[in-house]
């Protein structure tokens, strides 16, 4: 056997194995409850929406707000934004104004644009609630979202709470309908590394904090839904998915920017999972320290690197095999891929049966759905090499970008 034949079917292994195992026990756990005791506490509340150029979407975002059943002499709004050029300031500022009776709501504004980061630092120096929500000027709630979250802080070991997102445009594209089957397994490993231990992350669309336990994020962190989860877990507490609590967010319609906006979250991911490696293998973090932690750091951080090395050598097993005419080993070689990709996805659908991905007139049939998965498995590994790559040559990209096709969409940002 050659070196490339070799590397190629280490690697092919290591990954399939890796992978499987994990997605395997998280389906396991997301089964299972969770063992929090909620109950309705009605802390106060400070909700966090940070800004830039969101004139579209951020009255709809605001009257959303108005309609959520809790106290609203216990519930702040603080809206923080970040030098926009648009009019996203006099919305905020008029909206105030004509619901002054209705809502506590704030307007804090930066002349400058500093990044997110910042402008998250700046508005939870100025909450007042026990409890802060952050979450994204184009995010949609159910009324009892905040109800749901905060009943969750009853129990002191929670320091702090997400939910699971609904798209609001399955159906627009193909790529929301490929963004809606990740989405759903996405969802069963949260929840399965919830009841395990504490999730990794809670979601920057809407997640819920101690204050207490919050402190300055640095001022170049892309993922600071991470860097704040990492901290909750690293000063002991839980962080945790409540499938109850439920948000709506539209997806990206075209895959260009699906992949724009994969390759800066996983940078950002990235990033903080090396701020944060010093927590892997302590017997402090528990579960989460000895699973969860590691295998995220092999999922955004190793397997980018060995999936291209895979399939490189591969090809070149292949080729090798072809000039020699040994077709038995091409034979093998070919089937040997073959194998691992279907016996992938199908013990996905075995392990979740919410992860299917079905394309409406476009894509029929399971080997289709397989090239298809396989093919965005490939793709987002690909992502991640390339922020990866950004990140140890140019450094983290900290000032967020709009990604087209969700804000600009029009039917779907005003879709009941």
């Amino acid at each position: 056997m050659s070196v490339f034949e070799t590397i190629f079917l280490s690697t092919l292994v290591l990954i399939f194995v890796c992978f499987m195992s994990y997605f395997g026990l998280m389906v396991h756990f997301s089964r299972k409850p969770n063992g929090v005791a909620k109950k309705n506490i009605l802390p106060s509340v400070s909700m966090i929406i940070a800004t830039y150029n969101e004139a579209l979407v951020i009255s709809k975002k605001l009257s959303n707000t108005l309609e959520m059943e809790y106290p609203k002499d216990k519930l702040e709004i603080l809206v923080v934004d970040s030098g926009s050029t648009d009019s996203t300031r006099e919305i905020v500022t008029n909206f105030a104004e004509q619901n002054r009776d209705r809502a506590n709501l704030r307007l804090l504004t930066q002349q400058e644009r500093l990044g997110k980061s910042n402008a998250l630092n700046y508005a939870v120096k100025q909450a007042v609630g026990d409890i802060v929500i952050l979450t994204d000027a184009d995010v949609l709630l159910d009324k009892d979202a905040i109800l749901k979250v905060t009943a969750n802080f009853a129990d002191n070991r929670v320091g702090a709470v997400s939910g699971i997102e609904v798209i609001r445009n399955p159906d627009q594209s193909n790529t929301t309908q490929i963004e809606q089957g990740y989405r759903s397994f996405y969802n069963t490993l949260r929840l399965g590394e919830s009841n395990l231990d504490s999730v990794i992350m809670c979601e920057s669309e809407f997640a819920a904090y101690k204050k207490s336990l919050m402190e300055d994020l640095p001022p170049n962190s892309v993922c600071d839904d991470m860097e704040l989860t990492l901290r909750v877990r690293k000063k002991g507490f839980k962080a945790i998915y409540d499938p109850s609590v439920v948000f709506h967010e539209c997806s990206p319609s075209m895959y260009g920017s699906r992949l724009k906006h994969k390759i800066r979250r996983g940078q950002g991911i990235q990033q903080t999972l090396l701020r944060f490696v010093g927590m892997m293998f302590s017997p402090k973090y528990g579960a989460f320290s000895f699973v969860i932690l590691p295998f995220e750091f092999f999922m955004h951080l190793v397997s980018p690197i060995l999936v291209p090395i895979c399939i490189a050598t591969g090809i070149v097993s292949i080729i090798m095999a072809i000039i020699s005419f040994n077709m038995l080993l091409v034979l093998l070689l070919v089937i040997a891929i073959i194998l691992s990709s279907g016996l992938f996805i199908f013990i996905l659908r075995i392990l979740s049966p919410a992860f299917s991905v079905t394309l409406k007139d476009s894509v029929n049939g399971a080997s289709s759905r397989i090239i298809l998965v396989a093919f965005d498995f490939i793709t987002l590994q690909t992502c991640l090499l390339v922020g990866l790559l950004s990140l140890a040559l140019k450094g983290p990209n900290y000032k967020w970008d709009k990604i087209d096709g969700i804000r600009e969409t029009n039917e779907c940002i005003n879709k009941e």
